[in-house]
């Protein structure tokens, strides 16, 4: 199965820049590494979703604490990304809501679709953040676990 290549849209934010092509990590690739590792598949199963969040309250906030809790599927989800696009930007959440599905309908027994809205954006804003940390030069953390020099 070949790499989409798609128009790359920011979802819809600005408008105005042209649109730049980009090719997109083969179907499914990212769903199935996400499920082979152990403490993500135990992790959906148990909670019914991808990410977990701090509280309730900060649920799809991006937040460094987000981030510590869900590094291992940030860091899956760079690494996929990365390796098609060499230009620090976010991945389309178009993609990212195929990749969820694919997982949630390999895990799950009931797919919930605002829990798949919220892992899909939830991943986006996270691999966002991290994008961003990384290119201001932020290399040094509070936490050790989010040095990005693990995680990229």
């Amino acid at each position: 199965m070949a790499a989409a290549i798609v128009p790359y849209d920011q979802d819809g934010a600005d408008d105005a820049e042209p649109e730049t092509l980009v090719k997109l990590p083969e179907k499914g690739v990212l769903a199935k590494r996400w499920e082979q590792r152990a403490l993500i598949r135990e992790s959906v199963r148990s909670n019914k979703k991808l990410l977990l969040w701090p509280s309730q309250l900060t649920t799809g906030v991006a937040s460094q604490a987000a981030l510590k809790i869900n590094r291992m599927a940030i860091a899956d989800l760079i690494s996929e990304w990365g390796a098609v696009c060499t230009e620090p930007r976010a991945p389309p959440v178009q993609w990212l809501r195929e990749e969820v599905k694919i997982l949630h309908s390999l895990l799950l027994p009931e797919i919930d679709n605002v829990i798949q809205y919220v892992d899909a954006w939830g991943a986006k804003r996270l691999c966002s953040l991290a994008i961003r940390r990384f290119r201001a030069g932020i290399k040094n953390f509070r936490d050790p676990h989010l040095e990005m020099r693990k995680i990229t």
